[in-house]
């Protein structure tokens, strides 16, 4: 199960393609069935290394941040927590 399909449509992108102006999902954590029933959180997306252009993000960036370059990355880190018990 892709627990990124957990969040809104309109939130499940995690990467950015300038060029195009593109927003898509290329990043995902799958869990198996009996996983994800005992892990009901969503998860979270780590956008601040985004380019400025990406501007469907309004959140906060690190500072060395540019328009388009420099950036940490052109994919939003996916990530939470899960019990293993």
């Amino acid at each position: 199960m892709n627990v990124v399909g957990r969040l809104p449509a309109d939130e499940q992108w995690t990467h950015f393609y300038a060029k195009a102006k593109e927003y898509k999902q290329l990043d995902y954590i799958f869990l198996s069935k009996s996983l994800a029933d005992k892990n009901p959180g969503k998860p979270e997306m780590m956008r601040k290394g985004l380019a400025k252009k990406a501007v469907k993000y309004t959140g906060p960036r690190f500072d060395e941040v540019g328009d388009v370059k420099p950036v940490a990355s052109d994919h939003a880190a996916v990530y939470m927590d899960i019990e293993l018990q």
